[in-house]
């Protein structure tokens, strides 16, 4: 049988560490393209709206310099604007 380390009451040492996952660019367009998003509005005689349209996210335009600039663009515009040469990881 094993032996058994005798406990000293130390709590054990924990490093936290920056996940930053990567996602292709095919994943990006098939989560975002799928995306929507609901709101409602009253009018002033009580009759409610639902308007569903796509959800947005913060995309990345590149510049004449060689930088690139955020922008808020709609979901349904991801997978044409990757083609264009724009970014959506802000390194």
């Amino acid at each position: 049988m094993p032996e058994r380390r005798k406990r000293t009451g130390q709590m054990a040492s924990v490093d936290i560490v920056e996940n930053n996952p990567s996602r292709s660019p095919d994943v990006l367009v098939a989560q975002e393209e799928s995306r929507m998003v609901q709101s409602e509005n009253q009018d002033t005689d009580g009759v409610t709206t639902t308007h569903i349209r796509p959800g947005t996210l913060v995309m990345y335009k590149p510049t004449e310099n060689h930088g690139y600039v955020p922008r808020t663009v709609t979901a349904s515009a991801v997978r044409m604007l990757l083609k264009q040469g724009w970014d959506y990881t802000s390194s």
